[in-house]
C-alpha cells in the first residue's frame, strides 16, 4: 500500500511538472531568451582534468576573507544571520585554510 502511494505521488509530481512546463511553454513562447533545447547542453560535464585553478581560488578566498573583515563594520542588516552561522563557521572553515596556503 505505502509503495502505491509513493508512486502515485510521483506520477502526480510529473504530470504536474509536464502541465507546469507547457504552461511556461505558452507564457515565454516569443522570449527569445527561453531556449529550453539548451537544457542539456548547459548540464553538460565540463570537468577540465590538469588544470591549476590554485591562483584563481586563491583569490576567491583572499576576497571573500576581506569581505568579512569589512563586513564587521556594516549595518546589522548586512550580518550573517544566526540560522547561516553555523554554515560559515563550519562549512567554510576548511575552504578559509585555503588563502593561507
Amino acid at each position: 500500500m505505502k509503495f502505491a502511494r509513493r508512486v502515485a505521488g510521483r506520477i502526480a509530481r510529473e504530470i504536474d511538472a509536464i502541465r507546469l512546463f507547457r504552461k511556461m511553454g505558452r507564457e515565454f513562447r516569443n522570449d527569445p531568451n527561453y531556449r529550453p533545447d539548451l537544457v542539456a547542453q548547459g548540464c553538460l560535464d565540463r570537468t577540465q582534468h590538469g588544470i591549476d585553478d590554485s591562483a584563481i581560488l586563491n583569490r576567491i578566498v583572499i576576497s571573500y576573507s576581506k569581505a568579512k573583515i569589512a563586513q564587521q563594520n556594516a549595518p546589522a542588516t548586512y550580518q550573517v544571520s544566526n540560522e547561516w552561522l553555523p554554515i560559515y563557521n563550519r562549512n567554510l572553515r576548511n575552504s578559509l585554510k585555503f588563502a593561507a596556503l
